[in-house]
């Protein structure tokens, strides 16, 4: 996947493979990816290197993106926690998102992030369970982002209950076998 198309789904507000710092907990490293992934959308046209060495110009759109996502959603970064923003963000620009991805090393810790729903110009683009199920839709990325959307601001130990699972992979089976049925 090419660096243009990983940015274009980032801010679609769809799921996105990136590389787990492992170790530490889910909002810090929530907090990361998300400073990670609007650093790298927003580098487009940027001059990464001079002389070998980071650019100013990189390092003052990591300056302004922390300043603008701390008044969006206020994380709090820590030094250390832009440093790893940087850093990957960096790598991911300069040797390309999917090399990145794509090694043998990193494999074993990839997970998907989205973009969080405080930044989301995009939040109502996913369709409705009830949508889907009039559709009778069988794909099974339009269920995962709808069940994504629906979720975001649900209690998470809603989310694990198996009646609450059940629901949506029955609407999902049902959909897939109505349109067997008419075909």
């Amino acid at each position: 996947m090419q660096n243009h198309e990983v940015a274009l789904k980032w801010k679609a507000g769809e799921l996105v493979t990136t590389v787990s710092l492992g170790g530490i907990s889910p909002m810090y490293e929530q907090a990361i990816q998300t400073l990670l992934f609007e650093v790298f959308c927003d580098a487009k046209d940027i001059v990464l290197e001079v002389e070998g060495n980071v650019s100013p110009e990189f390092n003052g759109l990591v300056d302004r993106t922390v300043a603008r996502l701390e008044k969006v959603i206020g994380y709090g970064y820590s030094g250390a926690q832009v440093g790893q923003a940087r850093t990957t963000a960096f790598q991911f620009l300069k040797f390309g998102y999917q090399v990145m991805i794509d090694k043998e090393e990193v494999k074993d810790r990839q997970i998907f992030v989205t973009l969080p729903k405080e930044l989301s110009k995009n939040e109502f683009k996913y369709p409705l369970p009830e949508d889907l199920v009039k559709t009778q839709s069988t794909d099974a990325m339009a269920w995962a982002n709808s069940f994504c959307r629906t979720t975001r601001e649900m209690d998470k130990e809603k989310i694990v209950d198996p009646g609450y699972m059940v629901g949506w992979f029955a609407n999902a089976i049902m959909c897939a076998l109505d349109s067997k049925k008419e075909s």
